[in-house]
């Protein structure tokens, strides 16, 4: 299995085979940051107008702000919170593998120990969905928009 890295721009959806708590955390700072700069563009337009209009919130330009943040919290808002619960659930040094990739990174963590004969006999008879089950039990679980992942620190 190779790790494959988000960056902060990429929207994380749960159906990733494997992440790092290092992507979810790059992914809440990108989201912060792109809903702060609304927050302030929203506030900027907010006090342009309070010094022209009687009704502020009734500019152009504040209208415009407001709806690119509401549009913004339609599209982004429900991935910040849940991963932003993630990234306070699980360590800073992290991985997370999918639930239907574990059986794959199983056999990846075994082939790691350097076995040179892991390829042949009896190594191929292994019941790898067994020996992933196994594994299970030294990580702990959590959703991630309903997809379930193990991880460890």
């Amino acid at each position: 299995m190779v790790g494959y890295k988000i960056k902060g721009e990429d929207a994380i959806d749960g159906t990733e085979s494997q992440l790092s708590s290092n992507d979810i955390r790059e992914r809440v700072a990108y989201l912060e940051s792109e809903r702060d700069d609304l927050v302030e563009t929203y506030n900027e337009a907010f006090e342009a107008a309070k010094l022209i209009l009687k009704r502020p919130s009734s500019g152009a330009s504040v209208k415009a702000a407001k709806g690119a943040l509401k549009d913004w919290e339609a599209d982004h808002g429900a991935e910040l919170v849940e991963l932003s619960a993630v990234e306070n659930s699980i360590g800073r040094h992290a991985t997370l593998i999918a639930e239907d990739s574990f059986e794959d990174y199983a056999r990846d963590y075994f082939e790691s120990m350097g076995d040179d004969k892991a390829q042949g006999w009896p190594y191929n008879c292994i019941d790898w969905e067994k020996a992933a089950h196994e594994l299970s039990h030294d990580f702990s679980c959590i959703d991630i928009f309903g997809h379930s992942f193990y991880y460890n620190d």
